[in-house]
């Protein structure tokens, strides 16, 4: 057996896990469900579980244990294939009655990865059907921000020799997306269900709330409402403004936390400053959707009763309900950037504050009859763009797109200079210092720290503080960035995880550090 699972040792500091009691960590084949976990030591000291999903990070030295469930009566064979392109067997033809069980190595035994970094896979086949599950094996420092490299300071003090290159190695890029989440890791916390006042209100909301998803931008957190099977999502422009990517949080089943797999990356479709909306989708939809369904105005009242599901301050999926108070046309409110809104509002008792902002406005027949835009000084004065200007909203087409925002702004043209250099003096190039928004000051290194000619690392200093947030590693060892590890606080650590599963420079989901 290769030593990359060689290394059969019960984990004394874990609890043994118990099979049963974690069904949704479970990953769906046809006929069976299987699921990946490894051992960690929360921020108390004490000791967990976390689910790997599929392509996950894992380092150097990290336990990990396999779990299946078999839905009918079947043969099971795993195997792993490392990096180096060697397989190994860890279960083969193991006869399986419809319900049974197996961790692997056992319940109380783990695998550990060795030092052999790259995609490694496990592959389950049960009965002719099988399914594969990838692991970025990545060193044990992928967290640390590499001492010595981390000098980001003015261009003038990074001059040098510079090395001949006989090796094509470009400064790494930012991603398109890599600052508009750092918000998200705050909401990795337990989302509690309020309750309904009543049966009608709890079939409410038991029926529409994974409808509405949290959306966190660089403008804050607000609400949406899911209006379409892909993965088009409705809120206010003030919720998005200047930014272009988002992440967008779905709703967890009742009784479970808001996990990194709840969140998705989002994208700009469109947007009417005039009237506050925007239309956002999601790039990688969890399907299947629940879609809200949009109103008329003929579902719209005075005294009729009305529904809310939001975010208010960051407390997720909160109900509220009221009354329609009266209805508004071209009514007009100013925006805090110094400008005015104006639309046909719904004045409402239904409550709403910062963080429902984007939320839907339901009727009685649970059908969205407007967005929840705003409030004023007063008792119950509450307001919601109405169906009327969103129907008009999304019959118009999208103008051009809007150019994404600089994370510092550029002193001037420039060809955004570098430094290279090389380092142990093998004639190669092995570090890339550049400046890539021509500000005088360095704010990007490219490391090739095995001296292969292809970049290993890169860090990024995104807000121009001096000290790298941002972490990018190649985890197949091919030159190319697929990992995206952000400091989301602050606090020097690097706690959050990106993955650019197609290489295209845009983060495509995101999990816990």
């Amino acid at each position: 057996m290769p030593a990359n699972v060689s290394k059969l040792v019960a984990a004394t500091a874990v609890a043994a896990f118990a099979f049963a009691a974690a069904p949704a960590a479970l990953l769906a084949a046809d006929n069976f469900d299987y699921g990946v976990v490894t051992a960690i030591t929360k921020g108390d000291g004490s000791s967990g579980l976390l689910n790997l999903g599929n392509g996950d990070v894992l380092q150097s030295g990290t336990p990990f244990r396999v779990q299946l469930l078999s839905r009918t009566a079947g043969d099971l064979t795993v195997s792993f294939l490392s990096s180096q392109g060697e397989e190994t067997v860890l279960a083969e033809n193991i006869a399986m009655a419809a319900g049974d069980s197996l961790s692997l190595p056992s319940e109380t035994d783990w695998y550990y990865l060795d030092d052999v970094t790259g995609i490694e896979r496990l592959t389950m086949t049960f009965s002719g059907e099988s399914a594969e599950h990838v692991i970025r094996h990545v060193g044990p420092d992928v967290f640390n921000v590499a001492p010595g490299y981390g000098d980001f300071g003015a261009v003038e003090a990074m001059r040098g020799a510079a090395a001949d290159e006989p090796i094509a190695m470009a400064p790494a890029r930012m991603p398109a997306n890599a600052t508009g989440y750092h918000g998200a890791l705050a909401l990795l916390a337990a989302a509690d269900d309020t309750l309904a006042r009543g049966a009608k209100e709890a079939k409410l909301f038991r029926e529409l709330s994974p409808g509405i998803v949290m959306i966190v931008s660089d403008s804050g957190i607000g609400s949406g409402a899911i209006i379409s099977d892909d993965g088009l999502i409705l809120t206010n422009w003030h919720v998005i403004q200047a930014s272009d990517e988002f992440g967008v949080v779905f709703k967890p089943p009742l009784g479970e936390a808001v996990s990194p797999s709840n969140i998705h990356a989002a994208v700009l479709e469109k947007a009417d400053r005039n009237i506050d909306l925007a239309l956002v989708r999601v790039i990688d939809p969890p399907l299947p959707l629940t879609v809200l369904e949009l109103g008329e105005m003929s579902d719209i009242e005075v005294g009729l009763n009305v529904h809310a599901i939001g975010h208010p301050t960051g407390e997720g999926w909160t109900y509220t309900n009221g009354l329609i108070s009266q209805v508004r046309p071209d009514y007009s409110w100013p925006s805090p950037l110094g400008f005015s809104h104006k639309a046909m509002v719904i004045q409402t008792q239904t409550p709403i504050s910062p963080g429902s902002s984007g939320s839907p406005l339901i009727s009685e027949d649970h059908k969205v009859i407007g967005i929840n835009s705003f409030k004023k000084q007063g008792e119950a004065l509450n307001f919601a763009v109405s169906i009327v200007d969103i129907r008009a909203f999304l019959d118009t087409p999208a103008e051009a797109p809007v150019a994404p925002v600089a994370m510092r702004p550029a002193t001037g043209p420039c060809d955004a200079p570098s430094q290279r250099q090389d380092t142990n003096g093998d004639g190669h190039v092995d570090r890339i210092s550049a400046d890539t928004n021509c500000d005088g000051i360095i704010d990007m290194v490219t490391v090739d720290e095995d001296h292969d000619g292809k970049p290993d690392f890169a860090l990024a200093d995104s807000d121009g503080n001096g000290k790298p947030e941002l972490k990018m590693v190649s985890s197949a060892n091919n030159g190319r960035f697929d990992v995206w590890l952000m400091d989301s606080d602050g606090d020097g650590r690097l706690d959050m995880v990106g993955y650019d599963e197609d290489y295209d420079g845009v983060i495509d989901r995101y999990t816990r550090g």
